[in-house]
């Protein structure tokens, strides 16, 4: 069963990057949700099950639903993507999956949030909602790649058992707070451990972390010129050198889509569009301070090298790729601060995890539009040398370091695995 924790928010000033449809008058897509059900009651947590639906205006694909700055109530909460292919025709409505959420007590100072919900069983929900449409190549030809979906909504909080359900909850929640306040209690200790590491998080690896943004510009047959960005994280190994996925290199080479529309001849890369910026963590994500390529305030020690074959479909054609993968230990690239006054600390990794290690939790970032920072908790385990994310994350997140209590153990590259870490770049 997968398991979402409370998302904390670390505060990064930025400017937004990502285009989106103006107005809710012009939205081809909405989404709602629609009711929260108590799914388990634990001594230590609650899991809930989240139930939304998508309405569409028109004919559209959709890739997939994601979530950000999402609150229950007054806590804010993570909820998973959901990665899954749908076609609507217009007026359609569908609904999705129900979105499991889980709440640790450890992760609360008060229960009494909580305890709110389940008292008036119902809540606000609010945040935003990102729909990225399934448009194929016309998401390179001008077409809107995603829309954004502001959400605010009261909902009914459904309990199982009714009444008696709603009192044992609460009878749960009170047994919790108690336990919570009581020095040496296990879930008092749990806290402690958790505040401890919140520190160190805050102290010890936030600093070593990097924001990046990919652009380049593709030129169409009829000479229009598409720009593209694309953000993610990265993180310090030494003072003067840092890792970002491969994909920042050339992100054209991991997105099958663009790949065929170059190969096919139904866009060309503008080679001197071509830049990569990186800002340090806390700073503002502004392009006239940024660290980059064209300044020389940044250069390459080490960038991908194996591609492998795809076949994808376009129009009618079967067209044979040669792209790069992103669940590889091969999608990383180590760069390195060209000026003295860009050095800084850098992490720190507790060694090699063992072959089948697992992680009731490991820590990982986000970086949003704005240039905000997120952290995202999930289960984790390794098999033989990738790490499992048993909950998916969006691709803001890749790039992202993977933090056990112990250290740095990996490196986030896609939904839902990232690298071990190297004991050497």
């Amino acid at each position: 069963m997968l398991s979402k924790s409370l998302m904390t928010m670390v505060a990064l000033a930025g400017t937004a990057m990502a285009s989106q449809l103006p107005g809710p008058q012009t939205r081809p897509v909405e989404v709602s949700i629609d009711t929260v059900t108590l799914a388990d009651v634990s001594s230590d947590r609650f899991r809930f099950d989240v139930q939304s639906h998508v309405t569409s205006t028109r004919s559209l694909k959709i890739k997939q639903v994601r979530f950000a700055h999402m609150r229950l109530g007054r806590l804010p909460v993570y909820l998973s993507p959901l990665r899954q292919s749908l076609t609507l025709d217009k007026g359609d409505s569908l609904t999705l999956p129900p979105i499991p959420l889980t709440i640790y007590f450890r992760d609360l100072d008060s229960l009494e949030p909580l305890e709110e919900v389940v008292r008036d069983q119902k809540a606000v929900v609010e945040g935003n909602a990102r729909v990225d449409l399934g448009l194929g190549l016309e998401r390179i030809l001008g077409g809107v790649a995603h829309v954004d979906v502001p959400v605010k909504v009261t909902i009914p909080m459904e309990i199982p058992g009714g009444v008696v359900g709603q009192a044992a909850a609460l009878a749960t929640l009170g047994a919790a707070q108690i336990a919570l306040d009581l020095g040496g209690s296990p879930l008092n200790l749990l806290r402690q451990s958790q505040r401890a590491w919140e520190s160190e998080m805050r102290t010890r690896y936030i600093p070593t972390l990097v924001v990046a943004e990919s652009r380049y510009a593709l030129r169409l047959p009829n000479n229009q010129r598409v720009d593209v960005a694309v953000r993610g994280l990265g993180f310090r190994i030494s003072a003067d050198r840092f890792v970002l996925i491969g994909e920042m290199v050339e992100p054209w080479k991991y997105d099958a889509d663009v790949a065929a529309a170059i190969q096919t001849g139904e866009a060309s890369l503008v080679e001197d569009a071509r830049d990569l910026l990186v800002w340090p963590s806390r700073e503002a994500t502004n392009a006239n301070t940024a660290r980059s390529l064209s300044r020389g305030t940044i250069q390459f020690d080490h960038t991908p090298a194996k591609t492998e074959s795809t076949r994808v479909v376009v129009g009618n054609r079967d067209v044979k790729l040669q792209i790069f993968r992103r669940d590889s230990d091969a999608n990383y690239a180590v760069l390195r601060f060209t000026r003295p006054e860009d050095k800084g600390p850098a992490i720190y990794s507790p060694g090699p995890s063992e072959p089948s290690q697992s992680w009731d939790r490991v820590t990982l970032f986000r970086v949003d539009d704005a240039g905000n920072l997120e952290s995202v908790l999930t289960p984790a385990h390794r098999q033989d040398n990738r790490i499992l994310l048993d909950d998916h994350v969006d691709d803001h997140a890749f790039g992202s370091l993977l933090l056990s209590q112990q250290g740095a153990v990996g490196m986030v590259q896609e939904e839902t695995s990232g690298m071990v870490l190297r004991t050497a770049w």
